[in-house]
C-alpha cells in the first residue's frame, strides 16, 4: 500500500536541493531511501497493508518536522534539527527492519 503521489511528489520536489544545503539534502536523502524500502517491502510481501500504512504515516510525521524546521531558519536545518531528524530517521529505520523481518506476510 502506498500514499497515492506521494513518492513522486517527494522524490521530484526535493531532489533539487544543492550541495548549498547539504544537512537538508543529507536528511532528503535518507527520507527518499527509506521510501524505497517500504515500497520495495510492499511489492516482496514483506510488509502487510497494515505495516506499511503505520510506516508510511511515521515517515510523513518526520517530513512534517523537517518542513517546519526549514520554515523555521529560511529553509535550512539547524546543527540541533539535523541531529533530532537524523535521530527520528535512525528509529524509522529501525522500525522498517523490524516490519520487513517479522512473521507477517502479505500472501
Amino acid at each position: 500500500m502506498t500514499v497515492p503521489g506521494y513518492a513522486e511528489t517527494f522524490s521530484v520536489r526535493y531532489s533539487n536541493h544543492s550541495n548549498a544545503r547539504p544537512r537538508v539534502s543529507q536528511v532528503t536523502q535518507r527520507e527518499h531511501n527509506q521510501q524505497q524500502r517500504i515500497h520495495q517491502g510492499v511489492r516482496s510481501g514483506e510488509l502487510t497493508r497494515h505495516e506499511a500504512a503505520n510506516l508510511q504515516r511515521h515517515a510523513r510525521r518526520i517530513h512534517q518536522h523537517k518542513q517546519r524546521a526549514m520554515a523555521r531558519n529560511h529553509g535550512h536545518l539547524t546543527r540541533r534539527d539535523h541531529i533530532r531528524l537524523n535521530r527520528e530517521l535512525d528509529v524509522q529505520s529501525q522500525r522498517i527492519y523490524a516490519k520487513k523481518h517479522n512473521a507477517r506476510r502479505r500472501y
